[in-house]
């Protein structure tokens, strides 16, 4: 684990090298089209991302930085609302900015960034540390005047109590969507569909599941001194106190 954290850290960071790897590329790009009003729409044309993207139809937005319990949230709450129409995971501002204007429900999935951005980094070490770190700045920081019109979420909550944060939704929202306590049989009931959807994608990496392994944990904790040292950690971090300082 010790060679690929020097990787890291001997990784030149200028704008040629990241531009010449295709995961940089396609994640600049994505963070591009979804941070612009103009731009947004393209993403709806994408065959990927087109039944994710917020229309005036969807029922729920829930969103959040990668790694931020996006599946697990998305999961439980189509278990208990199946049938619904929820806009999830392209991880842009303009998913939530769109859903306020078309008067949709929106649920914000937020996580320390130290931890959310240690966890994206394990996944593919070939990422850029300045640009994951400067998405999670370019997702929350738009949103963030929009707080008090969206529902917030922090980590913790999300996988314990998110069948709270639904009955906030519906208080704040003037909805109907069931919800239940999160129980440990139901918990393991969403890793385990997680994981086969996991094992499901070919040349899927180990590090991609979102289910919590120790491999992972001990990959993360030596890539975090890393994403603590970077340039714009501070200012990241700074961003997420004041997002659950006005925690619903």
């Amino acid at each position: 684990m010790k060679s690929l954290v020097e990787e890291m850290r001997n990784r030149k960071r200028s704008l040629l090298i990241i531009l010449r790897n295709w995961k940089n590329i396609r994640y600049f790009g994505r963070n591009i089209l979804g941070s612009s009003p103009r731009l947004f729409g393209v993403l709806h044309f994408v065959p990927e991302f087109k039944r994710l993207t917020t229309t005036r139809d969807s029922d729920l937005v829930v969103e959040g930085f990668p790694r931020c319990a996006n599946s697990f949230a998305v999961k439980l709450f189509l278990s208990w609302n199946p049938g619904l129409k929820v806009a999830h995971h392209l991880h842009v501002p303009m998913q939530i900015l769109k859903g306020f204007e078309y008067g949709v429900p929106c649920i914000v999935l937020i996580r320390e960034p130290l931890e959310a951005i240690s966890s994206l980094l394990i996944i593919d070490l070939s990422l850029s540390c300045d640009l994951a770190i400067r998405s999670y700045i370019m997702f929350y920081k738009p949103l963030l005047s929009f707080s008090d019109n969206i529902i917030i979420s922090d980590f913790p909550t999300t996988t314990s109590a998110f069948d709270k944060v639904i009955k906030n939704a519906n208080r704040k929202f003037n909805r109907s969507f069931h919800s239940e306590r999160i129980t440990e049989q139901m918990t393991d009931a969403v890793f385990s569909e997680l994981d086969a959807h996991h094992k499901r994608k070919r040349n899927s990496p180990k590090n991609l599941s979102a289910i919590p392994s120790s491999e992972k944990e001990e990959a993360k904790s030596q890539i975090r001194t890393l994403v603590q040292q970077n340039r714009y950690f501070s200012e990241a971090y700074e961003l997420y106190l004041k997002f659950v300082g006005k925690d619903a």
